[in-house]
């Protein structure tokens, strides 16, 4: 009986396939988690400032829910930087291209300049514009507000005046469901 030996010289190219797939995955977690986790730093004392709810434990579906109006307020977020990238302004209007569709536009959205985001929880008319107001708050968790000229206090997760050092200022502004209340959430440019 002849044995038969097989050489080998590497990794086939089904491995090195699945390895760049398992690579990349992990960039994209630890990319999400990098950028959120900025953004969720709150302390007792801060979320008692914004909060209106209970101490009571969210269901699975208040969490599920939760998560997808994150997801989505960064994905507007990463569309409104976008827009700034390529068009060097800030933009000044959105649109609803259909249901979960938003174009993030200038004074024209059938313009080729505008970005469009997809959107897995909110409307896309559920999105709006505003003008930064020291008064501004969202506590509705079916709305988000792009704040102009606006900035972020983490701590607090409230709109603060922007920093004037910066050319352009939006700050994401939208709403959980904690318990039976909500807690605004601000997410910065």
């Amino acid at each position: 009986m002849s044995k038969i030996q097989k050489k080998s010289n590497g990794f086939t190219i089904v491995e090195s396939l699945v390895i760049l797939v398992i690579l990349l995955a992990i960039s994209l977690a630890s990319y999400y988690v990098g950028r959120h986790s900025n953004n969720n730093k709150t302390t007792s004392a801060s979320t008692a400032s914004t909060s209106t709810s209970s101490s009571a434990t969210p269901s699975s579906a208040q969490v599920a829910a939760n998560t997808s109006r994150q997801n989505d307020a960064s994905a507007v977020m990463a569309g409104v930087d976008q827009y700034i990238n390529n068009n060097l302004v800030s933009p000044s209007k959105v649109s609803a291209g259909s249901s979960k569709v938003l174009d993030i536009c200038g004074s024209d959205c059938s313009s080729s300049s505008t970005v469009t985001v997809n959107l897995n929880y909110f409307a896309a008319s559920a999105v709006s514009m505003h003008s930064y107001s020291s008064s501004l708050t969202n506590t509705n968790p079916q709305k988000v507000y792009i704040v102009q000229n606006a900035s972020c206090n983490t701590a607090l997760d409230n709109l603060i005046s922007p920093n004037s050092g910066r050319k352009f200022n939006l700050a994401v502004l939208y709403a959980l469901q904690e318990g039976s209340g909500v807690a605004q959430k601000c997410y910065p440019s």
